[in-house]
């Protein structure tokens, strides 16, 4: 199997980490990485309208670059928001087949996976995408899945199928993850800057083709 370029940057949200300059973050890197950069927003205490409130800024900013909006779990939020957004589903969250029926065809649909058989369901489900995790040790995350361990689940997945690691990644480790998946998706990294540097360097010298 042909090595994967890592050339997608996956930010997911957190409003606490966002405060101060998080969206001009957020427009920052939408401007660099454009249609290879998925915002994944995930606000597990905000209802619907807020959620959607909050959805509706996070698409403003992306719209002119056409970067990739989801929703974490809530497919109605995402739902009010097509075709400006998609849905992420947590391994746990409702069937993807209810998702996809409620978000259509033509509309992301992605989920975070642990293991081999939760990435093999995924992709037997069509998922457009997916989040392996966790990579690199995450306190409450449970064991790390390493480099080998996501290898292995990588190399059951279809090319066509963008995979994020996801995960106690930091400038560190990072560069461990190159040629292994197509994109990297943080909470902290992003939004603390800290790992912006590591990751604009990897991506810089991969294709600026989006797919």
């Amino acid at each position: 199997m042909r090595a994967r370029r890592l050339a997608k940057i996956a930010a997911v949200t957190d409003r606490t980490l966002m405060m101060n300059d998080g969206f001009s973050r957020l427009e920052s890197l939408a401007n660099k990485f454009r249609q290879r950069l998925y915002v994944v927003i995930r606000e597990k205490d905000l209802d619907a309208k807020p959620l959607l409130k909050f959805s509706q800024q996070i698409v403003e900013i992306t719209a002119q670059y056409e970067s990739k909006v989801l929703i974490n779990s809530r497919a109605d939020v995402a739902l009010s928001l097509t075709p400006k957004a998609g849905v992420h589903l947590p391994e746990n969250g409702i069937p993807f087949s209810l998702a996809r029926s409620i978000m259509g065809e033509d509309t992301l649909v992605g989920r975070s996976v642990h293991d081999q058989q939760g990435a093999q369901a995924a992709v037997q489900a069509g998922a457009d995408y997916l989040f392996i995790a966790p990579v690199f040790s995450v306190p409450g995350k449970g064991p790390a899945l390493g480099v080998d361990g996501l290898r292995r689940i990588v190399d059951g997945i279809p090319e066509r199928i963008p995979v994020f690691a996801l995960g106690g990644i930091s400038r560190e480790n990072v560069f461990l993850l190159r040629g292994l998946v197509d994109g990297v998706a943080s909470i902290r990294g992003i939004w603390r800057n800290d790992l912006a540097p590591a990751l604009e360097n990897l991506i810089s010298v991969s294709p600026p083709v989006p797919t």
